[in-house]
């Protein structure tokens, strides 16, 4: 068990992995004999004659640190999720000797700001007495897909159940086993492989009340329905009217989303202005900084998913032309007003990469250099925030056409100077740069690991190509 840096950690974590496993191992020869006495003591009260041995604590605070452990890797290394998927078939190891990766003690705590990879050593004969009390004990790390409740016979994908099982033999040579489990969320990463389910469309209703808007904000139909809405504009194919609809529900929600953020981002701006001008504390600039960046992420997160629930409409519009048979008559005398609205949608389409970009810039002035208000307990999390937008931009980068190897290579020199950064503080966090420096080797190899997200920016971003294909079929209805 490697000795991090402290400062360096969330309060939540903090709580977590307060102690090294020294300290534990420590806490454990002075509160095992006065426990182990209360507890046989409560026992022969209540007529039980069976042993609870010291073992069976030290096995307690092995179980229970293997999986403190576990969370703090799988938060600060997300990729340590798909590590523990793999494996679901543990193998009993050895708590000393190195065995087990998770059973490392830091020997010289002297310096451990500086804490270089020869400095975490495991438990070896070396250290005497903790070797000769630790030597009995294997330890085994066992994970399970739970299923998922509300589809029969398929698991969730990002939720498992982790085993710790700790075994030794007593004093008698019987084998003994000290269990404990917990439920733990993470990424896995093999979806990010495979396709994202669609979005649910507008429903009927709403798109037949953005129909009767484009006519006048106070005209409607008998419930809403698409017959009382065909019956009104004098025929028309249900679908291609739904799906016009739809182009118009999805228009008037991006017009909506964008006017809230908008008003929320310019009240931050003013704010940040003025912590600025007044000589403000830094770490209230570097909150509101954040909270910008945040604004223009789900801004154009709040459009990409606009465009998925209607991505299916808007092609059904435009794979063939349209004419009062298929359109209606009432929609027909308005195809000048309606034209437009295919114009207005491609511009809420850009603000998806403009804002996208605008946003990992935000964050790269906050982390690039680090901002003096940034605190210790957010570093982490903010660099993971980043790195994954940075490559969501790659990829996006690589669908407009505009070389994203020059991208690649500026991404790669920041996960390298990020590692000089943190080497030999948080140990954790380096495997986790180093395997993003593996998933961005190449465009190639970033587009295969997020195959699902790179098909879905594409099918997005093309959608330019098919409105303007649907201005052309509205203005040509005859």
């Amino acid at each position: 068990m490697t000795k991090i840096k402290r400062d360096n950690y969330h309060p939540e974590l903090l709580r977590r992995c307060a102690f090294s496993l020294l300290e534990v191992l420590i806490a454990v020869s002075i509160f095992a004999g006065a426990a182990l006495l209360l507890i046989l003591t409560m026992r022969q009260g209540a007529g039980k004659t069976e042993v609870f041995s010291n073992e069976h604590f030290t096995a307690m605070f092995l179980a229970q640190k293997v999986l403190e452990d576990i969370n703090d890797r799988v938060v600060i290394n997300p990729h340590f999720f798909n590590e523990l998927i793999a494996s679901a078939s543990g193998a009993d190891l050895k708590v000393v000797d190195g065995e087990s990766p998770f059973f490392r003690l830091l020997e010289n705590t002297k310096n451990f700001e500086t804490l270089d990879a020869k400095d975490d050593l495991p438990i070896t004969p070396l250290s005497k007495d903790l070797y000769d009390q630790l030597k009995g004990f294997k330890c085994r790390v066992e994970s399970f897909f739970i299923s998922d409740p509300e589809n029969s016979g398929q698991s969730i994908n990002n939720l498992i159940e982790v085993r710790i099982t700790i075994s030794w033999k007593d004093a008698s040579g019987n084998f003994q086993k000290y269990k404990i489990q917990q439920m733990i969320h993470g990424q896995n990463r093999d979806t990010l492989r495979t396709p994202i389910p669609q979005p649910p469309k507008f429903p009927q209703t709403v798109a037949v009340k953005a129909l009767c808007s484009w006519f006048d904000p106070n005209f409607s139909v008998d419930g809403n329905s698409i017959d009382s809405f065909i019956k009104f504009n004098k025929g028309g194919d249900p679908n291609k009217v739904l799906a016009l609809g739809r182009l118009l529900s999805a228009l008037l929600m991006c017009n909506s989303s964008v006017s809230d953020f908008e008003t929320a981002i310019q009240n931050a701006k003013t704010e940040l202005q003025h912590l600025k001008d007044t000589n403000g504390r830094p770490d209230q600039i570097a909150k509101l900084t954040e909270y910008l960046a945040q604004l223009k992420e789900q801004k154009a997160s709040t459009l990409f998913y606009i465009f998925g629930r209607v991505e299916e409409d808007l092609r059904e519009l435009a794979k063939e032309p349209l004419n009062t048979a298929n359109i209606g008559e009432e929609l027909k005398k308005i195809k000048g007003a309606l034209a437009g609205a295919p114009i207005l949608l491609a511009n809420h389409l850009f603000k998806i990469s403009l804002n996208f970009a605008i946003a990992e810039a935000n964050y790269k002035e906050l982390l690039i250099p680090m901002q003096k208000g940034v605190s210790a307990n957010r570093e982490i999390f903010l660099l993971q925030h980043f790195i994954d937008l940075r490559k969501a931009g790659i990829l996006i980068s690589a669908q407009w056409g505009m070389n994203p190897d020059s991208r690649i290579q500026e991404h790669q020199a920041n996960l390298i100077s990020f590692l000089k950064v943190y080497k030999g503080h948080q140990p954790i966090f380096c495997d986790y740069l180093s395997k993003e420096r593996q998933i961005s080797k190449s465009i190639n190899t970033l587009k295969y690991e997020y195959k699902a997200l790179d098909d879905q920016l594409g099918k997005t971003i093309n959608l330019g190509l098919v409105l303007d294909k649907i201005k052309k079929n509205i203005e040509n209805i005859k």
